[in-house]
């Protein structure tokens, strides 16, 4: 039986609550100035915003990693084993 790592996220700070307050105000402001905003535009800039900041996504993107590298190394092993 094979184990699947999963990680229950925590609620959201307070903190969290009201950057999101905020990033939602943003947008909110820029849509009345550029109506024609997309919503694929705002989650590229969101992703973008998200590459520049000092934390990132980069613990996402390494759990998605291990996730693959240890599905990988079962897939390896069960390849092996049924040889």
């Amino acid at each position: 039986m094979a184990f699947v790592p999963f990680v229950q996220s925590s609620p959201p700070s307070g903190r969290a609550y009201e950057l999101g307050t905020r990033l939602k105000e943003t947008i909110d402001g820029f849509r009345q100035e550029h109506p024609n905003i997309t919503g694929p535009e705002i989650r590229q800039a969101m992703n973008l915003a998200a590459r520049g900041s000092a934390t990132g996504a980069q613990p996402i993107v390494l759990a998605i990693g291990v996730a693959l590298l240890l599905l990988l190394g079962l897939f390896a092993l069960l390849l092996f084993e049924f040889r």
